[in-house]
């Protein structure tokens, strides 16, 4: 895994002491010393994983903005559906407050 090794690898650096400092990434600079090299493995084994999901999540983004961004280009392929939705939408919500009123009406004559 080239990618994730390198991605890990650039968060760490040694400085002229000899001891190993990671930075957090954010645009201060600011880094924390390493105390141990069990430290720094559970660290980069972290950075890794958190890499491998935040990989997954952008390219699950990608293909999902790329499949409605395809979806919509095509729509008028499928014969004015917004006219269409909405005549269905219409009558289903028109015949499920007709039986609401209905029942609502029937329980207070019975009351």
């Amino acid at each position: 895994m080239g990618l994730l090794d390198s991605l890990v690898s650039n968060a760490f650096r040694d400085d002229k002491a000899g001891r190993v400092i990671v930075f957090s990434g954010d645009r201060r600079n600011r880094g924390y010393i390493v105390r141990s090299a069990a430290e720094e493995l559970k660290i980069k084994s972290f950075l890794k994983m958190f890499y491998c999901a935040h990989l997954y999540i952008l390219v699950l983004g990608m293909m999902l903005a790329n499949a409605w961004s395809t979806f919509l280009i095509h729509l008028e392929g499928m014969g004015r559906p917004i006219e269409h939705n909405g005549t269905k939408h219409g009558h289903f919500c028109g015949s499920v407050l007709r039986g609401r009123g209905t029942t609502v009406f029937l329980s207070l004559a019975i009351v």
